[in-house]
Protein backbone atom coordinates (compact mmCIF):
# COMPACT_ATOMS: atom_id res chain seq x y z
CA UNK A 1 0.00 0.00 0.00
CA UNK A 2 1.26 3.46 -0.83
CA UNK A 3 2.30 5.74 1.99
CA UNK A 4 -0.68 7.72 3.22
CA UNK A 5 -3.07 5.51 1.24
CA UNK A 6 -6.25 3.81 2.37
CA UNK A 7 -7.78 0.37 1.68
CA UNK A 8 -9.07 1.42 -1.73
CA UNK A 9 -5.64 2.45 -2.90
CA UNK A 10 -6.35 6.18 -2.91
CA UNK A 11 -3.45 8.40 -1.89
CA UNK A 12 -3.89 11.67 -0.03
CA UNK A 13 -2.55 14.68 -1.92
CA UNK A 14 -1.78 17.76 0.12
CA UNK A 15 -3.26 20.91 -1.35
CA UNK A 16 -5.86 19.15 -3.49
CA UNK A 17 -6.86 20.09 -7.02
CA UNK A 18 -7.02 23.44 -8.74
CA UNK A 19 -10.41 24.05 -7.11
CA UNK A 20 -8.65 24.21 -3.72
CA UNK A 21 -10.28 21.12 -2.19
CA UNK A 22 -8.55 19.97 0.94
CA UNK A 23 -7.60 16.31 1.39
CA UNK A 24 -8.29 15.46 -2.25
CA UNK A 25 -7.58 11.85 -3.15
CA UNK A 26 -5.93 10.36 -6.18
CA UNK A 27 -7.48 7.02 -7.00
CA UNK A 28 -10.87 6.16 -8.36
CA UNK A 29 -12.06 9.79 -8.09
CA UNK A 30 -15.19 9.04 -6.05
CA UNK A 31 -14.24 11.28 -3.11
CA UNK A 32 -13.76 14.25 -5.40
CA UNK A 33 -17.08 13.58 -7.11
CA UNK A 34 -18.81 13.10 -3.74
CA UNK A 35 -17.53 16.49 -2.65
CA UNK A 36 -18.75 18.00 -5.91
CA UNK A 37 -22.16 16.38 -5.46
CA UNK A 38 -22.37 17.76 -1.92
CA UNK A 39 -21.70 21.23 -3.30
CA UNK A 40 -24.13 20.52 -6.14
CA UNK A 41 -27.03 20.78 -3.73
CA UNK A 42 -26.21 24.44 -3.45
CA UNK A 43 -26.91 26.83 -6.27
CA UNK A 44 -23.21 26.75 -7.21
CA UNK A 45 -23.89 24.26 -10.05
CA UNK A 46 -26.44 24.16 -12.82
CA UNK A 47 -28.54 21.08 -13.50
CA UNK A 48 -26.36 20.25 -16.51
CA UNK A 49 -23.22 20.44 -14.35
CA UNK A 50 -24.83 18.21 -11.71
CA UNK A 51 -25.73 15.65 -14.38
CA UNK A 52 -22.22 15.88 -15.82
CA UNK A 53 -20.80 15.15 -12.37
CA UNK A 54 -23.14 12.17 -11.96
CA UNK A 55 -22.27 10.87 -15.44
CA UNK A 56 -18.60 11.33 -14.64
CA UNK A 57 -19.17 9.12 -11.59
CA UNK A 58 -20.84 6.48 -13.76
CA UNK A 59 -18.04 6.59 -16.34
CA UNK A 60 -15.40 6.46 -13.61
CA UNK A 61 -17.16 3.52 -11.95
CA UNK A 62 -17.50 1.69 -15.26
CA UNK A 63 -13.84 2.32 -16.08
CA UNK A 64 -12.86 1.00 -12.65
CA UNK A 65 -14.95 -2.15 -13.14
CA UNK A 66 -13.28 -2.76 -16.49
CA UNK A 67 -9.83 -2.22 -14.99
CA UNK A 68 -10.56 -4.41 -11.97
CA UNK A 69 -12.46 -7.27 -13.60
CA UNK A 70 -12.01 -7.40 -17.34
CA UNK A 71 -8.39 -6.32 -17.81
CA UNK A 72 -6.83 -9.03 -15.57
CA UNK A 73 -9.00 -11.70 -17.19
CA UNK A 74 -8.06 -10.41 -20.62
CA UNK A 75 -4.37 -10.55 -19.73
CA UNK A 76 -4.79 -14.08 -18.37
CA UNK A 77 -6.64 -15.21 -21.48
CA UNK A 78 -4.03 -13.60 -23.70
CA UNK A 79 -1.27 -15.47 -21.85
CA UNK A 80 -3.22 -18.74 -22.14
CA UNK A 81 -3.81 -18.14 -25.84
CA UNK A 82 -0.10 -17.52 -26.44
CA UNK A 83 0.80 -20.70 -24.54
CA UNK A 84 -1.76 -22.70 -26.54
CA UNK A 85 -0.42 -21.26 -29.79
CA UNK A 86 3.12 -22.30 -28.87
CA UNK A 87 1.89 -25.77 -27.86
CA UNK A 88 -0.05 -26.03 -31.11
CA UNK A 89 3.04 -25.09 -33.12
CA UNK A 90 5.12 -27.72 -31.32
CA UNK A 91 2.46 -30.38 -31.91
CA UNK A 92 2.11 -29.34 -35.55
CA UNK A 93 5.84 -29.65 -36.06
CA UNK A 94 5.82 -33.10 -34.42
CA UNK A 95 2.94 -34.26 -36.64
CA UNK A 96 4.64 -32.93 -39.76
CA UNK A 97 7.89 -34.70 -38.82
CA UNK A 98 5.97 -37.95 -38.32
CA UNK A 99 4.19 -37.51 -41.65
CA UNK A 100 7.47 -36.82 -43.43
CA UNK A 101 8.96 -40.01 -41.97
CA UNK A 102 5.84 -41.98 -42.93
CA UNK A 103 5.91 -40.52 -46.46
CA UNK A 104 9.57 -41.53 -46.88
CA UNK A 105 8.80 -45.03 -45.59
CA UNK A 106 5.86 -45.38 -48.00
CA UNK A 107 7.99 -44.21 -50.93
CA UNK A 108 10.65 -46.78 -50.07
CA UNK A 109 8.00 -49.49 -49.75
CA UNK A 110 6.44 -48.59 -53.09
CA UNK A 111 9.87 -48.57 -54.74
CA UNK A 112 10.51 -52.03 -53.30
CA UNK A 113 7.13 -53.28 -54.51
CA UNK A 114 7.75 -51.82 -57.94
CA UNK A 115 11.11 -53.59 -58.14
CA UNK A 116 9.52 -56.85 -56.95
CA UNK A 117 6.73 -56.49 -59.50
CA UNK A 118 9.23 -55.99 -62.29
CA UNK A 119 11.06 -59.12 -61.22
CA UNK A 120 7.78 -61.02 -60.92
CA UNK A 121 6.63 -59.85 -64.33
CA UNK A 122 10.00 -60.91 -65.75
CA UNK A 123 9.57 -64.33 -64.12
CA UNK A 124 6.12 -64.70 -65.62
CA UNK A 125 7.10 -63.45 -69.06
CA UNK A 126 10.27 -65.56 -69.36
CA UNK A 127 8.52 -68.96 -69.39
CA UNK A 128 6.04 -67.63 -71.93
CA UNK A 129 8.91 -66.53 -74.18
CA UNK A 130 10.44 -69.98 -73.87
CA UNK A 131 7.13 -71.66 -74.71
CA UNK A 132 6.62 -69.33 -77.64
CA UNK A 133 10.11 -70.14 -78.89
CA UNK A 134 9.37 -73.87 -78.61
CA UNK A 135 6.06 -73.49 -80.46
CA UNK A 136 7.70 -71.43 -83.21
CA UNK A 137 10.50 -73.98 -83.58
CA UNK A 138 7.98 -76.80 -83.98
CA UNK A 139 5.96 -74.91 -86.56
CA UNK A 140 9.10 -74.22 -88.60
CA UNK A 141 10.05 -77.87 -88.51
CA UNK A 142 6.66 -79.05 -89.42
Amino acid sequence: MAQGGDEGGAVVVAGGFAGGEEDARVGDGRDWIDSKLAKASSSEFTIAEREAIRMSDVVTGFRQVIQDLVAPDLKAHTAKLEALQKQSEVQHDAVMTTLDAFRAEMRAEFASLRANNQVEVFRQVTPMNERLAVVEARTKQG
